[in-house]
């Protein structure tokens, strides 16, 4: 995008920052052949051990992942997920617990790399600490990878009280108005 190299990372992403994305969908065949013509997405994974999680790639580096609705769930959830990094992810949810977030889905790990609870907090639909074992994506602001993560909230004040005090992130007012 700005030259011959790519922008990769390799190492965790810094507590807070947006550092994984993911797609629950029913129809994975589908949805593979959608996001692999429109963002040029290859796929790698898809193990039954691992719930039939997919990693999606764009010229050999992990920018997001894909997997269908995890057992149990009531209501299969056709949404995209952001991870946020976190050194800490019992502290994160005890912090966010305490803070008014509702638990949707409880503890899950994925062998050694990550641990995640998916959680509803009083202004965005699901929000999911990670931890440190998986670094998240390694692409990202290029063409088919992440390049921007956004939280649109309909009450900025509640998300100011509620943010910063649960997670380590920081708000800033847009000069744009929807």
């Amino acid at each position: 995008m700005w030259g011959n190299a790519m922008p990769i990372r390799e190492e965790a992403w810094a507590q807070g920052t947006p550092a994984w994305v993911d797609l629950s969908v029913t129809d994975i065949e589908r949805s593979k052949k959608f996001y692999s013509a429109l963002l040029g997405w290859e796929f790698e994974g898809g193990e039954e051990e691992f719930g039939g999680y997919l990693n999606a790639t764009v010229k050999g580096q992990t920018v997001a992942g894909m997997a269908p609705p995890m057992e149990g769930m009531d209501e299969p959830v056709h949404a995209w997920t952001t991870y946020l990094a976190v050194d800490d992810s019992a502290a994160t949810e005890a912090a966010i617990s305490a803070a008014g977030a509702q638990v949707l889905l409880g503890r899950c790990r994925l062998a050694r790399w990550a641990r995640w609870r998916s959680m509803r907090t009083p202004l965005v639909p699901c929000l999911g600490p990670g931890n440190r074992a998986h670094t998240g994506y390694n692409l990202y602001n290029e063409p088919g990878a992440v390049l921007w993560s956004e939280a649109m909230v309909g009450d900025f004040d509640v998300a100011r009280e509620f943010y910063p005090p649960s997670l380590p992130t920081s708000t800033r007012t847009s000069p744009w108005r929807m």
